[in-house]
This record gives structure tokens, C-alpha cells and sequence, in this order.
């Protein structure tokens, strides 16, 4: 099997990057939104059809903003990431890499903006460093399936 080229790794990396990353920083924030929600909602005796209804379209909106304001942060982690990716070589340090990295990237994103509330800085690096580390994660993953058995 032929190594891929440079730009093929580089297409994979960032492509990785910026199709999962927001979906996994999504599904952080929601979960972390979804707990205050249903805590809040609960005492209410809304009904559980309106409830699961609000529920999906809370999911629903959580996965469009996180793709309308995460594929760019995610995509320029991806570009960071796959200029280490050769001198990175133990694979745990590698995810760790990518999630401080996506920290950094989620982090600093709003505040390019002007949104500077360290509330939502703090969560958009939470949400940035998760979907890093998973990407890091599945990017490796691949990679060990590809050369196992392999010196």
C-alpha cells in the first residue's frame, strides 16, 4: 500500500477536522446545556411529548450553530495539527496535542469577535479541546488500523 501524499494527509486532517469537530463540540455543549434545561423544565409538569419535541428541536439548533461557528476554528486546528503531525510521534501526546490546540482554537475564536466573557470563552475551549482530542483520537485510529502489523 502506498504512502498518501502530503496533500492527501493534509485534505484528511483538515477534512477530519472540520466535518466532526463541531458535531463533537456540539454534543458537549448540548449536554451541558440539556442538564440546566431539564432541571429547569422538569418542575414545570410540562408534558414529556412537548418536552421531547423541545428537546429535538434544542438538538436540532445545537448541531446548525455549531457548525455555522465551529468549522472554522476546527478547520484552522486542523491545519495546526497536521503541521505536527510528523514530530508528534507518541500517539497520547499527539491527542493531547489536538486537544489543546482545539482549546485554543474554540477558545479564542469569540474573542476574535469581540466576545470576551470568560464564561463563554471557558466553555467554547471545553467544547474545542473535546472535539480536538477526538479527532486526534480518530485520525490516529486510522492510522494504527493502516500500519498494524507493521514495524
Amino acid at each position: 500500500m502506498a504512502q498518501p501524499s502530503v496533500t492527501e494527509q493534509f485534505v484528511r486532517t483538515v477534512g477530519t477536522f472540520a466535518a466532526l469537530g463541531p458535531l463533537v463540540g456540539a454534543g458537549v455543549a448540548l449536554l451541558a446545556l440539556s442538564t440546566v434545561l431539564i432541571s429547569a423544565l422538569i418542575p414545570l409538569d410540562i408534558p414529556p411529548g412537548d418536552l421531547l419535541v423541545s428537546l429535538l428541536g434544542l438538538v436540532l439548533a445545537s448541531v446548525a450553530v455549531g457548525y455555522a461557528i465551529g468549522v472554522i476554528p476546527a478547520a484552522v486546528a486542523g491545519v495546526l495539527c497536521h503541521m505536527f503531525a510528523q514530530s508528534i510521534r507518541p500517539n497520547w501526546a499527539w491527542v493531547g496535542a489536538c486537544a489543546l490546540v482545539g482549546g485554543l482554537c474554540g477558545g479564542l475564536a469569540p474573542a476574535m469577535i469581540g466576545v470576551v466573557e470568560p464564561v463563554t470563552l471557558l466553555t467554547l475551549g471545553l467544547c474545542g479541546a473535546a472535539a480536538g482530542a477526538v479527532c486526534g483520537w480518530k485520525l490516529r485510529r486510522s492510522r494504527w488500523a493502516g500500519h498494524a502489523g507493521k514495524p
